[in-house]
C-alpha cells in the first residue's frame, strides 16, 4: 500500500498555528506536531469507518517521526494528512505528514494503531465491516514524496 495511489483522496485537515503552539524559539513546538497529527489521524480513522469508530478505538503502539522543516506563526496552517499503509488482523499502519502552505513537507510520520476493547482493556481484531472500511483506500490528503 506505501507509495501507491489511494482509491479516493479527501482534502487534508487544515490545521492553524495558534500563538500558543510556538516555544520560546519562535516555532510551533515538537510536542505540537504530534497533536497536528493526531487530529488529522482521528479524522482519518473516522473517515474510513464511516464515523463508527473514534479515539477511543484504537491505541497508539508506536509514533515514529521525522521533523523536516520549522513551522511558525508565518506560516498560519499546515495541512494533516493520512493514509494505510499496511493492514493486520488487529492492527494498521498509517503513513502520516504535515504538508506547508508551499506544499513542502514539515514532517512526516508512521504510527502503528492496535484495535482496542475498552472491557478487555486488550487488542481485538478488525470487524469484516471494519476491515472493509480501511481497505477502501481513502486518504486524507495528499503526501508528497521527498
Amino acid at each position: 500500500m506505501a507509495g501507491e495511489a489511494s482509491a479516493a483522496v479527501r482534502p487534508a485537515v487544515g490545521l492553524p498555528i495558534r500563538w500558543r503552539d510556538l516555544d520560546p524559539l519562535g516555532h510551533v513546538n515538537h510536542e505540537v506536531y504530534l497533536t497536528y497529527l493526531e487530529h488529522s489521524r482521528d479524522t482519518w480513522f473516522a473517515m474510513n469507518s464511516n464515523g463508527s469508530l473514534g479515539p477511543a478505538d484504537y491505541v497508539v503502539a508506536r509514533l515514529e517521526i521525522d521533523y523536516l522543516q520549522e513551522l511558525t506563526i508565518e506560516n498560519e496552517s499546515v495541512d494533516g494528512c493520512c493514509r494505510l499503509a499496511e493492514l493486520g488482523r488487529s492492527s494498521l499502519v498509517t503513513e502520516e505528514a504535515l504538508v506547508m502552505p508551499d506544499g513542502q513537507l514539515a514532517a512526516r510520520a508512521r504510527a502503528v494503531l492496535v484495535f482496542w476493547d475498552a472491557t478487555t482493556r486488550s487488542s481485538r481484531p478488525m470487524t469484516p465491516e471494519e476491515r472493509s472500511g480501511f481497505e477502501s483506500g481513502i486518504a486524507l490528503g495528499e503526501i508528497p514524496e521527498t
